[in-house]
This record gives structure tokens, C-alpha cells and sequence, in this order.
């Protein structure tokens, strides 16, 4: 690995420490399971970032429809807008 990596502007490289849990999205993926559990989530689109600063997706079962592409939308929506307020910050 070379040491003159410039890093995108707002991006966390990983310095090596082992990462915390983070507990409120711990209590938010619970939330999550005891709704898949008791039948009410049927379906989910995930987009994750690693303690490595990567991202990562999936989904699986009920994902499409119109409501669910909306949903993404505003998501995709919410992250640009902290990822600009980001920058703001520099």
C-alpha cells in the first residue's frame, strides 16, 4: 500500500483501530428484526458503510414497487444532502 493516497474530500480512511459498535444502529437493525420476525417487513434494500469507510448493499424479498423506489429516492436524497453539508464543514 503506498502512503500518497489522496483521500475524497469527507471520506474516513481507516486507521487501523478496531471500530466501536455503534449502539443506536444496533437498536435500529433489532427494530428491523423483531418486524421481520413478527411478518410485518417483507422485504428490505440495504446500503451500509464499513468501518473501512467502504459501502456495501443487498436486498432480498418483497423490494420492488413504486413506494420502495420512492423511499430509495428521498434516501439517496438525505445522504447527498450530509454529504454536501460535509464539505461545508471543510
Amino acid at each position: 500500500m503506498t502512503s500518497d493516497v489522496t483521500y475524497i474530500r469527507g471520506a474516513q480512511p481507516d486507521d487501523g483501530e478496531p471500530a466501536e459498535p455503534n449502539l443506536a444502529l444496533i437498536k435500529y437493525l433489532e427494530t428491523l428484526l423483531a418486524r421481520a420476525r413478527s411478518g410485518d417487513l417483507q422485504g428490505i434494500v440495504t446500503v451500509g458503510m464499513d468501518a473501512d469507510g467502504l459501502a456495501a448493499y443487498g436486498l432480498i424479498g418483497s423490494c420492488g414497487g413504486f413506494a420502495m423506489q420512492g423511499a430509495l429516492t428521498l434516501v439517496s436524497t438525505l445522504v447527498a444532502e450530509i454529504n454536501l453539508s460535509q464539505l461545508d464543514d471543510e
